[in-house]
């Protein structure tokens, strides 16, 4: 009789903190245990891609914005700002990004655009699904 496998499912992640790290996998995905604080820069980004996320599904540039910096303050207590770093900083940051990336033109315009797109393959022979979510998926007007 064969054992059951400990995890779900693979994905990137999975695999690249596997090769990485044996006993983070071990830590995360198996006993699922999340308890590593963010850097100030990781918190920025998640947040910053959580405003595109909401944008490019459709809500107004100022609610995403408004999200990003509600889900940045949320979670603040989870984050190491070390000695020099603050929330303040962060929320600075994160505005400044923001403002940055939507002074250009992106040319998305009249194409249908999906973010967060999950996959998932999975096969008989297989013991293990693969998982795989796209952030941002730009459909031309062709259809391609």
């Amino acid at each position: 009789m064969s054992k059951p496998c400990p995890i779900e499912h693979l994905s990137y992640s999975s695999v690249c903190t596997f090769l990485r790290n044996r006993w983070e996998f071990k830590k995360r995905y198996i006993d699922k245990i999340y308890d590593d604080k963010e850097s100030p820069a990781t918190l920025v980004g998640k947040s910053f891609h959580k405003c595109l996320e909401l944008y490019y599904s459709g809500i107004a540039l100022e609610q995403a914005r408004e999200s990003s910096i509600l889900y940045l303050s949320s979670r603040a207590q989870n984050t190491d700002f070390g000695k020099t770093g603050s929330l303040d900083k962060a929320l600075a940051e994160l505005t400044q990004t923001i403002d940055h990336y939507f002074s250009e033109e992106h040319g998305y315009e009249g194409t249908k655009v999906e973010t967060e797109k999950m996959m998932k393959v999975s096969n008989k022979g297989w013991k293990l699904t693969l998982k795989a979510i796209s952030d941002l998926i730009v459909h031309k007007e062709d259809g391609t």
